[in-house]
This record gives C-alpha cells, structure tokens and sequence, in this order.
C-alpha cells in the first residue's frame, strides 16, 4: 500500500511540476520598463511572502517565522485530509528533525491575484531513525532530492 501511495504521489508531483512549467512558458510577462500597477505590487508581496517560508521557515531553520507568515486560520489542504498551522508545522519541525541538512531550493513561481504557485526541490541527508511525519526503521544516510510543488492563497 506505501509502494502505490508513494507512486500516486510521484505521478502527482509530477503532474503538478509539468502544468506549472506549462503556466509559467504561456504565462505573459510585463514590460520591463511599465511602472508596477497596484494589483502587481500586491502580486509581488504575495509571492515574497511565500518564498518566506522555504528561506525562513526550512533554509534558515527558524519554525517559529511560521507565526509571522501565516494566517491564525491557515489551512494546509492536503490530497487525503487537511491540517491547521500547529499540525502543519509539526511536520515542518519533523522534516528538519529528519534532515539535519534539509535545503528547500524554488524553482519556479507563477503569482496571479492572491495565488501563489511554488514549484521547489527538497534536499537533504537522512542520517537517523526520522519522526512521525518520516518514520523510518534504520540510518540511511541516504540522499534525498525530491521536487514538490504548492499552491498558496494570500490572506488579505
């Protein structure tokens, strides 16, 4: 059952990456030389307050930013349950647990209103036995470099 969890999640992953390259090739960019209008400004903002949480929260190894940004409502809508931010951000803390060296790259972003779409790799080193969120029998020590990507609201 893990085995095709894992593999549906694969093909999602995936599926979510190719849309978001496709989105991101058709997508029209502004001119270089227009002043920002006040609803790309608001794009702007929102999308630096997305990278926020891979540069603070994950990159610099601070879970606590998450009160900064996130809403006191979050909610992370996953594919089998949704959780609130102190669930959420138990995973967060368990992946760091996990993944001593854990380093969250962006690839991509794609902003459009109060969306924010993240296309990131995952890279880290497994050197213990992980936590609930990546429960794992023995050491590896193995490599891990996985992409993942995420659709973010802003909250007003």
């Amino acid at each position: 059952m893990r085995l095709k969890s894992a593999l549906v999640t694969s093909i999602l992953v995936l599926l979510a990456s190719v849309s978001l390259v496709l989105a991101q090739s058709t997508a029209t960019t502004r001119p270089t030389t227009a002043p920002p209008t006040v609803a790309q400004s608001l794009v702007d903002r929102n999308r630096a307050v997305a990278l926020r949480v891979f540069e603070e929260i994950f990159n610099q190894r601070r879970p606590e930013a998450a009160a900064e940004i996130y809403s006191p409502d979050f909610r992370n809508h996953g594919i089998h349950s949704d959780a609130s931010l102190e669930v959420d951000q138990g995973w967060a803390r368990g992946e760091l647990r996990a993944f001593p060296d854990l380093r969250m790259t962006v690839v991509k972003t794609v902003a459009e209103n109060d969306l924010v779409t993240i296309l990131w790799i995952f890279r880290g080193t497994q050197p213990g036995t992980g936590t609930a969120a990546f429960p794992l029998r023995a050491p590896t020590w193995s490599s891990v470099a996985s992409p993942f990507s995420a659709l973010l609201t802003a909250a007003s």
